[in-house]
């Protein structure tokens, strides 16, 4: 499946035709390098492109904060965690890199700070599809659904066989059954 890394779209007064850039979350934690976008959110062909807002390295976006302006999102807050952190269950409020973008008209309104529960990425969207964009809230799925069972330690020296770990027997196969650096 992908996971959210960043967002694209058009600002002016206010934030519009913003859409998510998603990556693929490859079975063995790596992000593929193909992005895609969602669909945008609203169709207002005022102001400029602001281009790719990426989270930086690996992270993947845990959550969001948005503003509006006269009931127009007026800026898009967004927040990441490495793939560790979000495995190891680390709070998204408390250890999350971020990146923005504003339109230059001001805010009257902070809408909120949305933030997917620990263990969890956000991978879409539900937005109000108006002319400007007004609204958006963030699906979220739990890590586990794209990566299955994790290992954060070196200590298993191959994740892609289960019989393969520290506490299999070594048994006469050519293989380092234990993880021990020797073969049977």
């Amino acid at each position: 499946g992908h996971v959210a890394v960043g967002f694209s779209g058009r600002t002016g007064c206010w934030v519009d035709q913003f859409s998510l850039i998603c990556r693929p979350l490859n079975p063995d934690g790596t992000l593929g390098a193909t992005q895609v976008t969602t669909t945008s959110n609203g169709y207002s062909t005022g102001g400029g492109p602001f281009g790719q807002i990426l989270l930086p390295g690996d992270s993947i976006m845990v959550g969001a904060q948005v503003n509006s302006l006269s009931s127009y999102l007026q800026s898009i807050t967004i927040y990441g965690q490495s793939l560790q952190n979000i495995i190891a269950g680390s709070n998204p409020a408390n250890n999350a890199s971020q990146v923005s973008t504003a339109a230059y008209c001001g805010v009257d309104q902070n809408l909120g700070t949305q933030l997917a529960p620990p263990t969890h990425v956000i991978v879409g969207m539900v937005a109000e599809n108006s002319y400007y964009s007004t609204a958006v809230s963030w699906k979220y799925a739990p890590i586990t659904n794209f990566i299955g069972s994790v290992v954060t330690n070196n200590d298993d020296c191959n994740d892609s066989n289960s019989n393969i770990n520290p506490a299999a027997l070594e048994i006469c196969n050519g293989l380092d059954d234990d993880c021990d650096g020797l073969t049977d």
